[in-house]
C-alpha cells in the first residue's frame, strides 16, 4: 500500500478541524498532538496526555467506580505507572481483566505507558479458561478487578496478581519513566471455543488508511467534548473502539451499569449512545422519550435486524448507525441511517477498504488488517445492490439444508420475529431421514404470549418445509461478551 499524500493528509486535517478537536488554532493544536504521539506512540494514553494538556478539567471517565478529569486520569496512570515499574517493562505482556471502569482504564493507561503487550481478557470466561490463557500467552501479571480476584486464585499460573482499585489510585508526584510505545492484544469471541489474539497497532502512515479514517470520520461527525454513553464491555473490540473514539476527541465516556438502562441513558444525557444489539433491544424495551442531545447511536459487533431497526428508529428518529467489521479486519463499512431506512444493513464500504465477493463471502483488504495476511475472510455472505451498497445474509458456515433448499438461519430468524407475540429468535438444522435437516427453534416470547399462538403464527406464515419441527421458549438467547448470538448453545438451551 503506498503512503500517504500531502492531499490525504489534508483532508483529514480538514476533517478534524470540523470536529473542533484541534481547538481555536487547529495548526497548533495538530503539532500538540502530533508531538505527543512521537513520544509515546499511538497509544490511548497519548491521547489523554495530549488532552490533558488541551483541557484538563473536562471529565474523562465516569463510571460506577469513580469519575476523572483527563488531568486526574494522567495524574492516575503515570503515579500508578511508578509503582508497577519493577513489574512491567518494555514488551511485558499482562493481561488486563474487568468490564471495564475508571481502574480498568488506569490499568489499560498504565500498562501502555510502561511499553506492555496488554491482553483484554474477557470476563465470560471461567477461571480455568483465565489461566490456560495465562499460561499459553506468557502473561507476566494480570491487572484485575476486584470481582475476579478468587476466580484467578483457582487455578495455577505463573502471573502475579494486581488488584486494580484505590490501592494504585494514589496521589503522589511519579517518578520520571522513559515513554514507551505500549500495543493492545484483542481476544477474537471465540465462537470455536479458542479465541485468537488479535494485536491492534495500526497508524496512519499509509495513504489507503488516512482515507479510510477521514471516511469514517466524516460519516459520523464526532464533535470535541460530547458525552458518549456505553453499556458493553470493554475488553471488547466495540467498547474498545468506543473508549478511543471518546478520547481522541476529548469526549466523556460515561459507562452505563445495572439494569435501569433507560434510567441510565436518562440520567447522562448522551450526545452519543454506543451498544451492541442485545443492548439496543433492552433499551427499548425500557423506552420513553428519547434524551434530547442525543445525535448518534452506533450499533455494531452483531447482526442487527431489520425489525430491531425500524424499533430504534421509532423511538429515536433517524439517528441510528450501524458499523460492520471484525477482530481482524477493523471497521469494513458503514450504514448511515439513510441506507438503515432504504433496508440496507451495513451500508457503503469505507474508502481505502476492498471488499471482494467473488467467492460468495466476505473477503476484505484493509489497512487496518490485524492479522499476517493479505486479507482476511469475514465467513459472512454479502452481495452489492446497484448503488454499491453492502448487505449482509448470514454466515456461510450456519447455513443447512431442508429438503433440499438451502436455509440462511438469520433470514428465517427475521422472519419469524415479525411474527406477532415473537420477541427474539435462534433457529438451527438437526438431522432427518425424510427432509435431510429440519428446522429447530428458540424463541424468546414477548409479554403474554404461549407457545400455541406462536406456533398457530408459524404455521400460517411460513411453508412447511422451513416451519420449525420444535419451538423451545426461553427467557434469553445464549450470547458472548460481545452481544453475537453462541450457535453452537442452542442445543443445550432447548435441552
Amino acid at each position: 500500500m503506498t503512503r500517504a499524500t500531502p492531499r490525504d493528509w489534508q483532508k483529514l486535517w480538514q476533517t478534524l478541524s470540523d470536529t473542533g478537536v484541534l481547538g481555536a488554532r487547529p495548526a497548533l493544536g495538530l503539532g500538540r498532538l502530533a508531538a505527543t504521539a512521537l513520544r509515546h506512540g499511538p497509544t490511548p494514553y497519548a491521547l489523554v496526555a495530549w488532552h490533558a494538556a488541551q483541557h484538563p478539567n473536562t471529565v474523562a471517565i465516569d463510571a460506577p467506580d469513580g469519575r476523572l478529569t483527563y488531568r486526574e486520569l494522567l495524574a492516575q496512570a503515570d503515579a500508578s505507572a511508578a509503582q508497577l515499574v519493577p513489574l512491567i517493562g518494555p514488551k511485558t505482556r499482562v493481561g488486563l481483566l474487568g468490564r471495564g471502569g475508571v481502574h480498568w482504564v488506569v490499568g489499560l493507561l498504565v500498562a501502555t505507558r510502561l511499553g506492555a503487550e496488554v491482553v483484554l481478557m474477557n470476563t465470560l470466561h471461567s477461571p480455568e479458561g483465565w489461566a490456560t490463557q495465562t499460561r499459553k500467552m506468557g502473561l507476566a501479571a494480570i491487572l484485575h478487578e476486584a470481582t475476579y480476584a478468587q476466580g484467578l486464585r483457582q487455578h495455577p499460573h505463573p502471573a502475579a496478581l494486581v488488584e486494580l482499585g484505590d490501592g494504585l489510585l494514589i496521589a503522589h508526584s511519579p517518578k520520571l519513566i522513559a515513554p514507551r510505545f505500549g500495543s493492545v492484544i484483542l481476544l477474537t469471541s471465540g465462537s470455536t471455543g479458542n479465541p485468537r489474539t488479535i494485536r491492534r497497532r495500526t497508524g496512519l502512515s499509509r495513504s489507503l488508511a488516512v482515507c479510510a479514517a477521514t471516511d469514517f470520520l466524516t460519516r459520523l461527525a464526532p464533535k470535541v467534548n460530547e458525552r458518549v454513553w456505553l453499556p458493553p464491555p470493554l475488553f471488547h473490540g466495540h467498547g474498545l473502539s468506543a473508549l478511543m473514539l471518546t478520547l481522541g476527541f476529548g469526549g466523556t465516556l460515561i459507562l452505563a451499569d445495572g439494569d435501569d438502562l433507560w434510567g441510565s441513558l436518562e440520567a447522562a444525557d448522551p450526545h452519543w449512545a454506543v451498544l451492541v444489539p442485545t443492548m439496543l433491544h433492552r433499551l427499548l424495551e425500557q423506552a420513553s422519550d428519547a434524551p434530547p442531545n442525543l445525535r448518534r447511536v452506533v450499533c455494531g459487533s452483531a447482526p442487527l435486524s431489520p425489525r430491531l431497526t425500524q424499533q430504534a428508529q421509532a423511538v429515536f428518529g433517524r439517528v441510528l448507525y450501524n458499523l460492520y467489521g471484525t477482530t481482524e479486519t477493523g471497521p469494513i463499512a458503514l450504514a448511515t441511517p439513510a441506507d438503515l431506512a432504504a433496508g440496507v444493513n451495513v451500508g457503503r464500504v469505507l474508502d481505502g477498504v476492498q471488499v471482494d465477493l467473488s467467492a460468495g463471502t466476505v473477503n476484505v483488504r484493509s489497512p487496518f488488517l490485524a492479522v499476517n495476511a493479505e486479507s482476511w475472510n469475514t465467513g459472512d455472505q454479502a452481495e452489492f445492490d446497484a448503488a454499491g451498497r453492502l448487505h449482509l445474509r448470514g454466515r456461510a458456515d450456519d447455513r443447512f439444508i431442508c429438503g433440499g433448499e438451502n436455509v440462511d438461519p438469520e433470514e428465517l430468524e427475521h422472519r419469524i420475529e415479525q411474527l406477532a407475540g415473537v420477541r427474539e429468535c435462534a433457529v438451527w438444522g438437526e438431522s432427518d431421514a425424510e427432509y435431510g435437516q429440519v428446522v429447530h427453534a428458540l424463541i424468546v416470547p414477548q409479554h403474554g404470549a404461549d407457545l400455541a399462538d406462536i406456533q398457530a403464527s408459524l404455521a400460517q406464515a411460513l411453508p412447511r418445509t422451513l416451519r420449525p419441527r420444535s419451538v423451545t421458549l426461553c427467557a434469553e438467547l445464549p450470547r458472548n461478551a460481545a452481544g453475537k448470538l453462541a450457535r453452537r448453545a442452542l442445543r443445550e438451551v432447548k435441552g
